[in-house]
């Protein structure tokens, strides 16, 4: 078991340095070259919109071909999306490229989690999840950093893509034949998985709606509050280092503690901490601390989720309620961002902490009101 983690986590750690430098390099090409907010809002939604499609399809794939080809077939496909944009300018193939890199990642990451919660042992499920999840903290982070050292322009930074999609073979390859079977009958498709697990659905949706609309619309509230762009840009980098600090102990805690009343009192914490916001954002000394637990408390919601599924459902049918967790990760990924500007437009600044507020308030008040689920 420790092979196949250590292999899988130091492989998708990999992975997630490329989400966190194909992101921000493509959004300012695409703005060098002239293209609109709207325009490149719209391409930054591809990746949600594959991910929602391929979601819906994996299940079946994971049971009829093997997790280790599904690995290196969701990076060719991820290769095929990011590496040709080097060669093109054309905006309605960087839509299409931008999907397929999308559908791609969709793949690897549906895989690498089922594949580490089908082996990850009860008793320590929290704090492997916890270590995983701080590994694609620590790659999302490292990202944009290489920015720094290819430049946007040119074919340094595809370079730098090419070589990083070239790292996760070794490791993926050393454990691919190791890898769980998923094949066998399965009678709950996504969608019916959806039902049976709202709580977790339900978790995974606030914290993808949550960390877009923070990605999106965060540094605009700080400029709203009277903060310079530095100051405004820093809550995320606060609320990032809550993301990325939090798992391991997280984790640990999953492991002692009821894990549904964790997952309750993460978003708690979380509308709490979005509540005060308007109080202390313009306290330099109260805003960096208050932006870290929200952060944490967020990212909550789908670390400790993850480890419920894992918990919950085990086969063929833990893939395809992973995928399941995925699609309405990544559905509320894709509604949050409007869902918080309209709500800005309404109620200006504060709309910003409505939406947010309510999108955790809504998933706990709903997950006590359920029965909880056996083990």
């Amino acid at each position: 078991m420790i092979r196949d983690y250590v292999a899988i986590v130091a492989g998708i750690s990999v992975v997630a340095t490329l989400v966190g430098l194909s992101g921000p390099l493509i959004s300012l090409l695409l703005e060098a070259r002239g293209h609109d907010s709207t325009t490149i809002g719209w391409n930054g939604a591809m990746p949600a919109i594959a991910g929602l499609i391929g979601a819906a399809l994996m299940p079946a794939a994971m049971r009829t071909v093997s997790a280790g080809r599904l690995m290196f077939g969701g990076l060719a496909v991820t290769a095929l999306g990011l590496l040709p944009m080097a060669l093109t300018d054309s905006l309605p193939v960087w839509f299409g490229l931008r999907f397929l890199l999308g559908l791609g990642l969709t793949v690897v990451f549906i895989v690498t989690e089922a594949w580490l919660s089908q082996i990850a042992p009860e008793a320590q499920r929290g704090r492997l999840i916890g270590l995983y999840s701080t590994t694609l903290a620590l790659g999302f982070a490292l990202g944009p950093g290489l920015l720094g050292l290819t430049g946007v322009h040119g074919a340094a930074p595809f370079i730098a893509a090419a070589v990083i999609l070239l790292l996760p073979i070794l490791p993926f390859a050393w454990v691919r034949d190791r890898a769980p079977s998923f094949h066998g009958e399965e009678t709950h498709g996504v969608f019916a998985l959806i039902g049976r697990a709202p709580d977790l659905m339900l978790a995974v949706a606030a914290f993808g709606a949550v960390e877009s609309i923070a990605f999106t619309l965060l540094p605009i509230y700080g400029l709203a509050h009277g903060l310079g762009e530095v100051a405004a840009a820093t809550l995320l980098t606060a609320s990032g280092l809550g993301n990325a600090l939090i798992q391991l102990p997280l984790g640990w805690l999953a492991d002692h503690v009821d894990r549904r009343r964790l997952l309750v009192g993460a978003g708690l914490i979380a509308t709490l901490a979005a509540l005060l916001a308007p109080l202390v954002i313009a306290d330099s000394v109260l805003r960096w601390p208050l932006m870290f637990a929200w952060g944490g408390a967020a990212v909550a919601l789908y670390t400790v989720g993850l480890i419920l599924l894992g918990q919950r459902f085990k086969g063929a049918e833990l893939a395809s309620a992973n995928a399941a967790f995925i699609l309405m990760y990544n559905l509320g990924f894709l509604i949050g961002p409007p869902l918080a500007g309209y709500a800005m437009q309404l109620w200006p600044p504060h709309g910003f902490i409505a939406a947010i507020a309510g999108l955790t308030l809504l998933h706990a008040l709903v997950t006590v009101a359920l029965k909880p689920r056996p083990a």
